[in-house]
């Protein structure tokens, strides 16, 4: 059995029960029935329990200066506890101490998001943000887990081309779709505070560092004229472009808690990644290509969402 022990300021008594567990404590009083005492707790309140005397096999009490004990436990300290052979022993009911517990927490958090993101490549362009999570919560304001998150942007834009292959040279106009995908997941940690004594809002800080595929699939129209692709060194209708690489995000959320096991929340972040290498690829071949500081910079992207979050 296990036994927490408390240290009392004042000095500590001893009570050995039956199953031979000892239980530092002060010693209030003691009749022929039971002991009652007072043990101090993980926050340094007072806790107090009793303990029936036939569950008692000895105890002792620290020096005391004389009247300072109470006049119940001064007239029957010199009382002997009760000898008890080991069959009667074997009869008693195990006991376990007081102890003070920490109030309890849930262990697990499990979160949906959803909403929207803009790259940086393109501001005007809205995309679509959908995440999910789960967290161990090792304390009220700390938790370690995992993340991961979904992006899609769909950005249209017309590229000017000039061509002074002509007798008079002249600018084209060609359509130009890009279908954008973010993949990431990684591990994660949340910081979590309390806003209010009711507990019903908290401040919620994620941070998380992790693995990003990004792609991107690009397309002209073909009734236009296209330039020649710079990569590919030939004309390219359709192409893409492909990213594996590390990635980080940042996220803060505001949670309110109709009840203590849900709670609604939005969201706002910010993730980045440093797309060094971009893959590009054609139906014959695949190359790479160098990004430069700008491009890398246009690849990351602002979200803000709604968050559902179960507790457990």
């Amino acid at each position: 059995m296990m036994l927490l022990a408390f240290t009392y300021v004042q000095g500590q008594d001893k009570i050995v029960t039956v199953q031979k567990d000892t239980i530092f404590c002060k010693i209030i009083s003691i009749s022929l029935k039971s002991i009652r005492y007072e043990q101090q707790g993980n926050n340094r309140e007072t806790v107090s329990g009793s303990i029936p005397m036939e569950q008692v096999k000895e105890y002792s009490l620290v020096p005391r200066m004389q009247g300072t004990l109470p006049a119940e436990l001064n007239r029957r300290q010199s009382t002997p506890p009760p000898v008890y052979s080991n069959r009667q022993q074997q009869r008693v009911p195990s006991y376990t101490p007081v102890k003070q517990m920490e109030d309890p927490f849930p262990k697990w958090r499990i979160g949906l998001q959803g909403g929207g993101s803009y790259i940086f490549k393109s501001p005007t362009e809205l995309g679509v943000f959908a995440g999910v999570d789960a967290y161990y919560l090792t304390s009220k304001s700390f938790g370690v887990g995992l993340k991961y998150s979904l992006h899609d942007f769909s950005i249209h834009t017309n590229v000017f081309n000039y061509d002074n292959s002509l007798s008079d040279p002249t600018y084209n106009c060609a359509s130009k779709t890009e279908d954008i995908y973010m993949n990431y997941i990684g591990p994660s940690v949340v910081f979590l505070q309390w806003l209010n004594e009711d507990h019903t809002l908290r401040l919620n800080e994620e941070l998380s560092v992790g693995y990003l595929y990004y792609r991107n699939e690009v397309r002209f129209d073909p009734n236009q004229y296209v330039p020649i692709n710079p990569d590919l060194n030939k004309i390219e209708y359709n192409y893409l472009e492909e990213v594996n690489t590390l990635g980080g995000s940042f996220q803060l959320s505001l949670e309110y808690y109709p009840v203590s096991w849900f709670s609604l929340g939005v969201n706002a972040g910010i993730a980045s990644a440093p797309l060094t290498v971009m893959k590009i690829t054609n139906d014959e071949t695949s190359v790479p290509r160098l990004i430069n500081t700008w491009e890398y910079f246009k690849k990351s992207h602002i979200d803000y969402s709604v968050g559902l979050h179960f507790y457990f």
